[in-house]
Parts: C-alpha cells; structure tokens; sequence
C-alpha cells in the first residue's frame, strides 16, 4: 500500500437512493499517470470529490503514501499534497499570473506586508522548472486557455502537489497546446508526481496514461496498463456495448435548404470580432471553425447581446415582418432594418443560445425544470402564475425524451453530470419560438454517446427549420453537423463559406492557422 501515492479502497457512496460510487478501488504511484475513464454519469465526479474532500465516503477508505488520508475540505487535501485543476478553470482574471499562482497561498513579511520578491521568485523558479516562460505580471485574464491552464498546474505545484488531477485538461485546447501540456504532465512524472487524468478523448488518453481505470454505473468495470488496449475496448467497457461514433446529419447529401434567409448580419465588429458578414437561412447548420481565442465565442456573445457590437448590423427578417404585421394591424410604427441583439434573446422569432460555459447559461442551484422553463414561463402556468405540477409534468417529459439521468425533476441540475446539463440546455429550445440558435462548444467535456445524442437533437432542430449557427474547436464536430462551414482567424472571419460535404479536415486546419500545408 506504501508503493501507490494515492490509494482508493472499496469506497462507497450514496446519495438518498442513487448509489454514486460502489466498492470502487482505485490507485494511482508516484511518476504515473492513471486515466480516471467512464461515461457521464458513471461515478468520475463523485470519485474526484471524495479524493480532494467535497464529499465523504460511507465506506471504505483513503491512504496517502502508506497513510490512511480523509480530508474533510478542499483546503485540507491541499495540505496534504492533493491538488485539482477543474475543466472550469478557477482563474482570477484580473489578478497578475504570480498572484494567481499564490492565490490563497500569499507570502509575507511578519504576515503583514506582501514578500513579493519571494514569490516572483519562487513563481519564475516553477515556471522555468516545468519549462515554460509566462510573464509574471501579465493579467490572468489575457492569457490564452492554454496558459491559464499552465498558471493552475504551476499553483499546484508551488504549493506542494504530489498527485495531481487533471479533469478534462485538452477539452478547450488546439493540437498544439495539447502537445504542450502532455510534455507537461511528462516533465511532472519524472519528477514523481502521481497524475489522475480524466478524459472523454480515448484516443488521447492512450498517448499519455500509463494505466486506466473504467467505471460504469457507479463500479469498475474494467482496469489496465494503456499500452494493452485500444479505443473500441475503451469505449465498451465505458458504456457495456459497442457504440457507432458515425455520424452524419440527416438526409444523404445534409439537405438542401431552402434559400430563406433568418439571419443576416453585416459588418459586426465587438470585441475580439472584427467586420463579421454572413447570412444564415432557415433549416442550415452554419459553423463558425477556429482555434481556441479565435473569435467565435465573442461573435456568438455579440449577437445574443451579451457582449457590446461597436458597429454593424443584426437583422432578423421573420421577426421583422412579425414587427411589421404588428405595427399595421395597430397603425403604429414599423421596425427599424436592424434589430437590437438584447431585444432578441428568447423571443418569439428571435435568438436562443447555449453558452460555453454552462455555469454561465444555467441556473445551477434551481430545479432541472425551473431551467428548463425559464424560456418561457407561459408553459408552466396561466395568468402570470406559476404551477409546479406543470414545470414537473414539463420537466418529466423532456427528462424522458431526451434522456437526461437524474432523481427527477426537482434536483437541483447543478447535482448533473456535464452531459445531462447540456440536454437540459437543449432541451429549452423544444418549448421556445426562437428563428435561431447560438451553440458554443455544445459537446464540450462529454462522452461519446451523449455527444452522438446532443448532434442528433441539434440535427432534429435544424430539420425543425431553426438556424443553427454553432461555433466549435473541433473538426470532426463541424464536418460532422454541418451545411456549410466559415472559418474565423484571430478575430476575423473569413468571408469564403465552404460546403461541408466537400471539404477536407486540412483545408479547414490550414484556414484556421493561415498556414500552407
């Protein structure tokens, strides 16, 4: 027991009637990186909270280096040498990167004044130490996701890591900053850290992981050296059956739609997002491709009115004639040409969007049906009162159809695996009249087969003739769901708009980076 840095033995948890975790045994050496595996829902989270002393065990035990370990807090795993880096990374953006990485942690002089010699010392040291120059008194904030990440790990180790989690560390990273980060975690194992890596990509947790460990429903299914075994094995043990990862949006050539324009924008410049023109019609799947930073997020944000358009126009022509029939049944004026993206968001004819960051577009204390029903409150009562029976009984039917796993519909969705949270999002759209839909990242950090089954909802609704305009990282993702696909660089999109049934992987690459080959 002494030989594994960090040993889980038998551990068990409950919560009310749903079995968390169940006899689960999971052990991790100094310099190892063990993949933590399984779909959503099968127990990682659960597991991970344990480990760094969210939650307690009703059975079994911990051992640290031959010694048995319970934390009862985050802070106190800390203590003991267990750190975490979360998908959501926990970055102060206004803060410096030697101020991040000694968040919570602050050297003084006395314990009154701040020793900032010490610590840019000892951050520059760290930095350096794990091969990597990040300017010190650079903004949080100004970094790209890649070097946030970094700024976290670096935090972990200045304040003693000796094993490490990674929770879904590549999902938000290009090919190079995936690179970057495995040479990373090598340099971290040959110093002796233990590193727990969680990922839904297989085919990357066998480029990095020396060992694996499987759960599904709550125990392990399965456990082994990485070098022994291959995706599709992965995969089945993940979910207890092969699982078809093809996929193409419905009909054999994705439908041609119907030349009818919903959204058309002109010139949009916001931050990060300089001169955007496109158009999108009712029924397409547009995707806007890009490297992490690249701009697609902002220009999502700009159109649901999130983020200030400093110039350019937004016209929404279904809910313009909608103004326009309106205004002559009333003899009061028409609309403008260009509608106000705040003035949109949920109405009918208007936008709808998911954000990235889902923290962001849900409610995560509130009930899986008051998020749901949010969008429209007139389908959960009458009068301007609300019913809960009906936000159960509307909770209740979409929990079924789309499949989302919980206790029902009054549990807080902030308890959900990441998958199930982005079904509940989606879910919002089968209740709401809006024209468009703004996806940004919409699989992001989920397995295989709730990512198979989000694709098939965003193909239904697109069927349903809403416009899709789905900003995404991944090319699979955009070759996979779209009609045509636009590229955007460095804030800028590109104004040639590809079919995707026709073009290549690299051609896409190629566009993204401004590269040749």
């Amino acid at each position: 027991m002494s030989d594994f840095a960090l040993n889980v033995d038998n551990v068990s948890v409950a919560f009310r009637a749903t079995q968390a975790l169940q006899d689960v045994s999971f052990q991790v050496r100094p310099g190892e990186v063990r993949a933590l595996l399984g779909a959503n829902g099968a127990g990682k989270s659960t597991l991970i909270k344990v480990i760094t002393g969210v939650n307690r065990p009703d059975r079994g035990f911990l051992w640290r280096d031959g010694k048995k370990y319970l934390p009862d807090s985050p802070e106190a795993a800390r203590r003991d040498g267990v750190h975490a880096v979360f998908q959501e990374l926990s970055i102060f953006p206004h803060l410096s990167v030697v101020e991040n990485i000694f968040a919570g942690t602050l050297r003084t002089m006395g314990g009154v004044v701040l020793d900032r010699g010490t610590m840019r010392r000892l951050a520059a040291a760290a930095l350096d130490n794990l091969g990597h120059d990040i300017p010190l008194d650079t903004r949080a904030g100004d970094l790209s996701i890649s070097n946030q990440q970094i700024v976290e790990i670096v935090r972990a180790t200045v304040n003693g890591a000796r094993v490490l989690l990674l929770d879904e560390p590549t999902s938000s990273l290009n090919a190079a900053d995936r690179n970057r980060l495995f040479d990373l975690i090598r340099v971290l194992k040959s110093q002796g850290t233990a590193i727990v890596y969680i990922s839904h990509f297989l085919a990357e947790v066998l480029q990095i992981a020396d060992t694996y460990t499987v759960l599904r429903d709550a125990k392990v299914a399965l456990e082994g050296n990485a070098g022994e075994t291959s995706v599709p094995a992965l995969s089945e043990a993940m979910f207890g059956r092969s699982v078809n990862t093809h996929f193409r949006r419905s009909g054999s050539d994705r439908g041609e739609t119907a030349v009818k324009p919903v959204l058309n924008v002109h010139g949009l410049s916001a931050e990060n997002v300089h001169d955007a023109t496109f158009t999108v019609n009712a029924g397409e799947v547009l995707t806007i491709f890009g490297l992490v930073d690249c701009g697609a997020t902002e220009l999502l944000q700009a159109l649901f009115g999130l983020r200030a358009v400093r110039k350019g126009a937004v016209h929404l022509p279904l809910l313009a004639a909608q103004s326009a029939s309106a205004a002559a049944a009333t003899g009061t004026d028409g609309p403008s040409n260009t509608q106000a993206p705040a003035k949109t968001r949920w109405s009918k004819r208007g936008i709808g969007m998911v954000p990235e960051a889902r923290p962001a577009g849900l409610a995560m204390s509130r009930s899986i049906g008051e998020n749901i029903a949010v969008v429209d409150w007139s389908k959960a009562g009458r009068f301007g009162l609300i019913s809960p029976r009906r936000v159960a009984t509307l909770a209740g039917e979409f929990i079924e159809r789309f499949g989302i796993k919980c206790r029902g519909g009054n549990q807080p969705i902030g308890e959900l695996s990441g998958g199930n949270q982005q079904k509940a999002a989606l879910a919002r759209f089968a209740i709401t009249d809006v024209d468009v839909v703004l996806l940004s990242e919409p699989t992001r950090g989920v397995d295989i087969a709730a990512r198979l089954e989000l694709w098939r909802y965003i193909d239904e609704l697109a069927s349903a003739g809403k416009a899709i305009v789905l900003a995404t990282t991944d090319v699979e993702e955009a070759l996979a769901l779209s009609n045509s696909i636009m590229v955007m660089r460095r804030g800028q999109l590109l104004p040639h708009k590809y079919d995707a049934a026709s073009v290549t992987p690299d051609e896409l690459m190629i566009a993204a980076t401004g590269g040749t080959q």
